[in-house]
């Protein structure tokens, strides 16, 4: 399904509904192709298609959603939200749907990523590349290469046009040997970008580099955060910034807005139009989606409105909202945070005693509100001595506040694209490896 039709069925379902609406029609095509003992194991093709309203009857609201776009199903959902507003109370902040938007012009589509270009035959050749390196050194390799596409079309009673059109990539290896692994990723809209064969020695030499890990006693370390490490990070610290939730004292900004939280030599914004990232510049509810620095300098700055939360103090709405009722209020999408020049060895040197954490898993809230965090590494953990890294280790859980993590900051590595954002490596202040891990 092309935009064009996707757009063309959003007008259909708004001249039938009978209200004030928004339609939204969305489509993705991905392929997969998993892999494991040096081997691909499972190929699979999947094409969905979702079609969602939310119809406004006065101040009642209804949601309703389909997997189909025949006439029938479109019909049956119209009526299934229009039940839907019509049962529910009256809600007196609801606010009408958004009308035309100046939305940010994106690049995010490369034909050569498209499931017609990229196809079964360069995805098997990829992952061919990625184990290679893996079965001449004895190892085993296990991961995936996925490609899809994702067409978006958005339409309201009141004007407002949007369609987005992405191509996605993701490469994904662990290399594991008796007694240790390394992992290689990346993300991509252009396959021509990637080097499949480096990425595939780059899990082994990792793997290699693991080898017969040591214990290390628990405690507070100077870290350096590989840059997927760091990416991982940035949604708990962006999603800090979210204006109902400091509203509602629920977030650790709401104590610190205008302060400065981290160190200076950090900022973070949410740009959907940055050329490595090309993210939807246009929200759930339909608003466009605008650049908005959250921490500047280090400084606590601008938050992240949704509609409602927008018109209770006044302001212009940022996005992402997720549309709907979405009493959570803005979300972060496409965070970046602004890199360095430094190199890996610069980073390590700037460390000079402490710990390299390659990857960072399962993490989780400790407490919102002190933006503490929790998780355990993986794939890549080492004891930094004298600048350089030193002996493998064994993997150990973590709890730490990324405030005080940040506030120290001794150098910034060059800023490397993530499907989530962009993110450099951070050479930092201690992080608190609390405990040991059987993984």
């Amino acid at each position: 399904m092309t935009t064009d039709q996707a757009m063309a069925i959003c007008e259909q379902v708004l001249a039938r509904c009978g209200g004030d609406a928004d339609v939204t029609v969305s489509t993705n095509d991905e392929a997969l192709l998993r892999f494991a003992n040096n081997q691909p194991i499972a190929h699979v093709l999947s094409e969905r298609v979702d079609v969602s309203i939310g119809l406004r009857l006065g101040q009642r609201y209804g949601q309703a959603s389909s997997q189909s776009t025949a006439p029938e199903a479109l019909d049956k959902m119209i009526a299934a939200a229009r039940q839907q507003a019509e049962l529910l109370p009256e809600e007196p902040d609801l606010l009408p749907s958004v009308g035309p938007q100046a939305l940010a012009q994106v690049a995010a589509y490369v034909p050569a990523g498209d499931l017609q270009q990229f196809g079964a035959e360069a995805r098997a050749a990829v992952v061919e590349a990625m184990v290679a390196p893996s079965r001449a050194a004895g190892m085993t390799a296990a991961g995936i290469c996925s490609n899809s596409v994702h067409r978006v079309a958005m339409a309201t009673s009141g004007g407002m046009r949007g369609v987005y059109e992405a191509t996605s990539l993701d490469y994904d290896l662990t290399a594991m040997a008796d007694d240790s692994s390394g992992r290689a990723s990346a993300w991509t809209r252009d396959p021509r970008t990637v080097d499949a064969a480096a990425l595939g020695v780059e899990a082994v030499d990792k793997a290699r580099r693991s080898a017969n890990p040591v214990a290390l006693e628990p405690g507070a370390y100077r870290v350096v955060l590989s840059a997927d490490a760091v990416a991982q990070l940035l949604y708990y610290l962006g999603g800090g910034f979210n204006a109902r939730a400091v509203k509602e004292g629920r977030t650790w900004v709401a104590t610190r807005r205008g302060q400065q939280v981290v160190h200076p030599s950090l900022s973070l914004a949410m740009d959907v139009t940055h050329p490595l990232l090309a993210a939807r510049p246009f929200d759930g509810d339909g608003g466009a989606v605008r650049q908005v620095t959250m921490i500047r300098d280090g400084v606590a700055a601008e938050l992240l409105y949704d509609r409602r939360t927008a018109a209770e103090d006044g302001v212009e709405p940022t996005g992402w909202s997720g549309g709907g009722r979405n009493a959570g209020g803005a979300g972060p999408a496409a965070l970046v945070l602004a890199g360095g020049s430094a190199t890996d060895a610069d980073l390590l040197a700037a460390c000079d005693e402490g710990v390299y954490i390659e990857r960072l898993w399962y993490t989780n809230w400790v407490d919102p509100q002190a933006c503490v965090v929790t998780g355990m590494t993986r794939d890549g953990l080492y004891r930094v001595r004298g600048g350089k890294l030193a002996e493998p280790l064994l993997n150990l859980r973590f709890n730490q506040g990324l405030l005080s993590l940040f506030a120290d900051v001794a150098a910034l590595g060059v800023a490397t694209a993530r499907e989530r954002g962009l993110a450099p490596a951070v050479a930092a202040g201690e992080f608190t490896l609390s405990s040991g891990t059987s993984f």
